[in-house]
Formats: structure tokens, C-alpha cells, sequence
């Protein structure tokens, strides 16, 4: 039987890490997304380590390779004036799949969760990924319905802070 074990990513996974992600790229692309795929080792390099981090990594192994990773980041929700996680990435490679590799790297997105003091793990699907949406409604998973997924193009994030608006004058 398979050995899963799920820990922090180190500096010496970037690399299977980065090619593991580049394939969720390309899944993501299947599905009609522009997902343009600029992800490096560098950026993961600079962007996942060190005090001025923006995320975290949880890569899980089988029988010592690596076979799949969570990427994560904190956030904070008003409505109940909570801290959050956000599951932006889950990935497990198609050999490892069926040998609990994502419900490992879930458990230990739920540990991960109880350690940073936060309320919920928040995530997106995309609503013809049959196979996800039954994995994470076997765990328990809620569809939030109340809601969709916003996107700011970064072109149109460039417009806005670059756009000079009128402040309306007191009477």
C-alpha cells in the first residue's frame, strides 16, 4: 500500500511543484479559462518563502515523490469578522489519484486552518468539474450560493488607477 504524507512545501520541491502546477494550468485551460501559465520557479521562489510571503504550500508525497499540492493564503471575511483561508489551487498528479492523496492534502488544509485561528477554508470551482464537485461535496463541502466569483481584468485594474474621478462637491 502507498504511503501519503502532506507537509510544507521546502525550497528543494519548487521544481516538481512549478510542473505539477503547470499541468493545473493546462486542466484549467480545457475548460475555456485564460490562464496564460507565467508561474516560475523564481516566482514561486519569491512569492512562497521568506516574511514577506504570500502564500503557503502544502505538497503531498507518495512513497516519497511528490503527488500533488494545496496552495493557500490567508484572507479576513467582515460578515463574521473572521480570518479565513483561501484554497486558491488543489492539485494532485492523474497517477496518484484514488490513493487519498486529496483528502490528505484537505486534512491537512483543515489543520492548516485551525493553526491560523481561522473559521473557514473558501474556494472555486468551476461549475463543469463534475469529478471536483463530487469530491468536495464527499467531504462535506458547501455550495455557497449565494454568490459568484468576480474578475478584474488586470487591464481594467490599470484603467481604474490610472482614471482621475470627480470627488462631488458639498452643498
Amino acid at each position: 500500500m502507498s504511503r501519503v504524507l502532506v507537509r510544507a512545501m521546502r525550497r528543494a520541491d519548487v521544481p516538481a511543484v512549478v510542473m505539477m502546477m503547470r499541468e493545473l494550468i493546462r486542466h484549467i485551460q480545457a475548460y475555456g479559462e485564460p490562464a496564460p501559465g507565467r508561474i516560475t520557479a523564481a516566482k514561486v521562489l519569491k512569492n512562497g518563502f521568506g516574511r514577506d510571503r504570500w502564500f503557503g504550500v502544502l505538497v503531498a508525497t507518495v512513497d516519497g515523490r511528490p503527488a500533488g499540492y494545496a496552495l493557500h493564503h490567508r484572507g479576513y471575511e467582515i460578515d463574521d469578522a473572521a480570518r479565513v483561508l483561501y484554497l486558491s489551487d488543489l492539485y494532485v498528479a492523474p497517477e496518484a489519484r484514488r490513493l487519498g492523496v486529496g483528502r490528505a492534502l484537505m486534512a491537512a488544509m483543515a489543520r492548516e486552518c485551525r493553526r491560523a485561528g481561522a473559521l473557514e477554508i473558501l474556494w472555486r470551482v468551476h461549475s463543469g468539474n463534475r469529478g471536483a464537485r463530487a469530491f468536495y461535496g464527499s467531504l462535506g463541502a458547501k455550495d455557497w450560493r449565494l454568490g459568484s466569483t468576480m474578475w478584474w481584468p488586470k487591464e481594467e485594474i490599470a484603467r481604474a488607477a490610472t482614471s482621475r474621478t470627480r470627488a462631488s462637491k458639498r452643498r
